[in-house]
């Protein structure tokens, strides 16, 4: 409720997850899908690209997508998550 106890103009919002991340807002989007602002469980804020349904069966796309995600993990610094 807001402050002066009207309710009016709030909405009741669903989370939604992609896997145990919840996804806050959209950050930016390309070719391959979106890139979303998401919380991990532990609460962390991070990055997560959601690809697009289309290019899910597509065995190029998963090869392109695999060499992008090994990239990713080399990547070090403070605010990067060790890659697993």
């Amino acid at each position: 409720m807001a402050a002066d106890g009207n309710a009016e103009g709030m909405r009741a919002q669903r989370a939604v997850f992609v896997g145990p991340h919840q996804l806050l807002r959209p950050l930016g989007a390309g070719g391959m899908g979106e890139v979303y602002l998401a919380r991990s469980p532990g609460l962390r804020l991070l990055a997560v690209k959601v690809i697009r349904a289309e290019y899910a069966e597509d065995p190029q796309f998963q090869r392109r997508f695999q060499q992008e995600v090994e990239a990713a993990r080399r990547v070090t610094g403070f605010h990067t998550r060790p890659g697993s």
